[in-house]
C-alpha cells in the first residue's frame, strides 16, 4: 500500500510521498512545515492540538492519507541481544520482553517494543530491538488519527534512512552520520540492518550559531557563508575556517570514538565486527562544502554524501525531482515512504 513518509521533528514535518511505476518509483509529493517552539520539544508533543492543525493542512492541501513515521529519536532506544533456546516469534517476543528492563530504563508496564531477527542458529538467535514508551506512541497515533491520517506504522529513523541510501544487496558495514539543524545522529549499519546508534548534540545549527556571535551578522548572512565557503581555506576572513573547524572537530572526535567503539568490542559471541568501509553523510548540513573531504582525511575513512535515490527509479530525463543539497534533508522521509510494510 503506498503511503507518505512523514519526518516530525522538534521545530518541522517533513513529507514525501512515492507512488509505485511501471520502472519502479516516482515523487508524487514532498515539502516541509515549520513548527514553532513548543509545540514538540524533545520529541514529546506538549501541544497536540497546533501539531494535528499542522498536519490536517496537509490533508487537505497534499492528500495524504495513508503515513507511516519516524519515531522521535530522543524517546527511543535500540539494542541487540542473543538469545538462546527461542524457537517461536512468540517465545522470542516473551525472552525479550522479561529481560528488556536490563537494556532500557523503561519499566515494562510502560514499553511498546519490536524486534527484528538479524541472525538464526540451531541454538539461539541474535535480535535487535527497538523500544518506547506507550505514552510516546499512543500520543503520535492519537494526532495523526484526529489529523485525518491513518498510521500504517512508526519506526526508527536510522532504519529509514538505511532504506533510502544504501543500495539494495549490498550488505558492507558503513557508519551514517545525519548532519541536521539541532543534533547529529551516528549508526553502524550494514545493508539495511541497524547495528548501533547514538546521538551527538551538535548540528549545523551551532555552526551558524558561532558566525553570528563572531562577526555580529545576521543568521540569514551567517548561512550564506556557510554555504559558499564552507570549510576552505578561501574564505574572506581568516577566522572563518578556524571557526568552522573547532566546532566540526567536536563531530569529528564523536565519530571516531564511536568508530573505534565498534572495532575494539566484538558482539555478544566474541565475534570480531566488520570493518566500517565507508562513512555516509546526511541530513540537512551534510552537504557543507569540504566536510567530506575534512572527515576523510582525519578518520582516515572514505567519507561520501549520501544518495538519496539509490533505490529509486530516476524519471526518463535522469534527473531527480528535488535538488542535491535539498534532497539530503528529506531522506529519512523518503526512506518511510519505501517501506512497503513486508
Amino acid at each position: 500500500m503506498p503511503a507518505a513518509g512523514i519526518d516530525i521533528s522538534d521545530r518541522n514535518i517533513k513529507y514525501a510521498e512515492l507512488v509505485p511505476t511501471s520502472s519502479g518509483h516516482s515523487l508524487k509529493s514532498y515539502g516541509a512545515v515549520a513548527l514553532p517552539a513548543g509545540i514538540i520539544e524533545g520529541g514529546r508533543i506538549l501541544d497536540s492540538q497546533k501539531l494535528q492543525d499542522a498536519l490536517r493542512t496537509l490533508v487537505r492541501t497534499k492528500n495524504l492519507s495513508f503515513v507511516r513515521a519516524v519515531l522521535p529519536e530522543a524517546q527511543t532506544y535500540f539494542f541487540q541481544t542473543t538469545i538462546p533456546d527461542a524457537k517461536t516469534e512468540e517465545e522470542l517476543r516473551n525472552t525479550i520482553e522479561l529481560t528488556l528492563e536490563e537494556h532500557v530504563p523503561i519499566p515494562v508496564i510502560d514499553a511498546v517494543f519490536d524486534f527484528k531477527v538479524e541472525n538464526r542458529s540451531s541454538t539461539d538467535a541474535t535480535v535487535s530491538v527497538v523500544v518506547t514508551t506507550r505514552s510516546v506512541v499512543e500520543s503520535y497515533a492519537e494526532v495523526f488519527g484526529n489529523a485525518g491520517m491513518t498510521l500504517l506504522s512508526l519506526e526508527q529513523e536510522d532504519e529509514a534512512l538505511a532504506r533510502t541510501i544504501v543500495k539494495e544487496g549490498d550488505d558492507r558495514a558503513r557508519l551514517i552520520v545525519d548532519f541536521g539543524e539541532v543534533k547529529t545522529g551516528i549508526a553502524v549499519i550494514c545493508g539495511s540492518r541497524v547495528y548501533f546508534t547514538a546521538t551527538v548534540n551538535m548540528g549545523g545549527q551551532m555552526l551558524t550559531k558561532t558566525l553570528v556571535n563572531h562577526f555580529n551578522i545576521s543568521v540569514e548572512e551567517a548561512e550564506q557563508m556557510k554555504r559558499t565557503y564552507g570549510l576552505r581555506r578561501n574564505s574572506p576572513d581568516q577566522d572563518f575556517f578556524a571557526l568552522l573547524v573547532n566546532n566540526i572537530s567536536v563531530l569529528r572526535d564523536e565519530i571516531n570514538k564511536h568508530f573505534i567503539y565498534w572495532h575494539t568490542h566484538p558482539d555478544e559471541k566474541g565475534i570480531p565486527r566488520p570493518q566500517i568501509e565507508e562513512i555516509i553523510l546526511v541530513g540537512g548540513d551534510s552537504n557543507l562544502v569540504g566536510l567530506s573531504d575534512y572527515l576523510s582525511t582525519s578518520l582516515h575513512v572514505k567519507t561520501v554524501v549520501a544518495d538519496v535515490w539509490a533505490n529509486i527509479t530516476l524519471p526518463e530525463h535522469g534527473v531527480p525531482e528535488i535538488p542535491l543539497g535539498e534532497s539530503l534533508s528529506y531522506a529519512t522521509a523518503i526512506g518511510l515512504s519505501l517501506n512497503t510494510g513486508e
